[in-house]
């Protein structure tokens, strides 16, 4: 799945946001939306809805991501968004919004030119985001 890609992990950090397809794809056009509500006493907004990717090997990473999947009641799990941003800049990733987007308000906005793309659980394949800074057309299977 992720094959073609080339993280650059010296330079960048990655983060990855659990959550369904549908809003995957809406998230590379309009950005990440944070709520900014703070449950785990995270220590920046970004940490309240983002984690960081735990491996920087590939096959890994495919792993970790097909255990991730999940569909219950309370929340279904299909796709994961992965986020970029130059190494050491996390605090700084997500801007002010102040606002509310369909109706649900949120406190901070993680631009599209930060969002890589993002992970199809129930197809294993990576979609790059056509708005990120360092764009380049292709699809990833695994």
């Amino acid at each position: 799945m992720f094959d073609s890609i080339d993280f650059d992990f010296e330079n960048n950090d990655y983060l990855y946001h659990e959550t369904y397809i549908d809003n995957a794809i809406d998230i590379l056009s309009d950005g990440l939306y944070v709520t900014g509500v703070n449950i785990i006493d995270a220590k920046n907004v970004i940490e309240t809805t983002t984690l960081p990717l735990p491996y920087e090997d590939k096959e890994e990473l495919e792993e970790f991501f097909a255990s991730e999947r999940s569909e219950s009641k309370l929340r279904t799990v299909n796709a994961v968004v992965i986020l970029a941003c130059p190494k050491g800049e996390i605090n700084n990733l997500a801007e002010v919004y102040d606002g509310k987007h369909n109706g649900e308000y949120f406190s901070h906005l993680v631009p599209p030119e930060h969002v890589l793309g993002y992970c199809d659980l129930e197809r294993m394949e990576f979609y790059q985001n056509p708005y990120y800074e360092g764009y380049e057309p292709q699809i990833f299977r695994m």
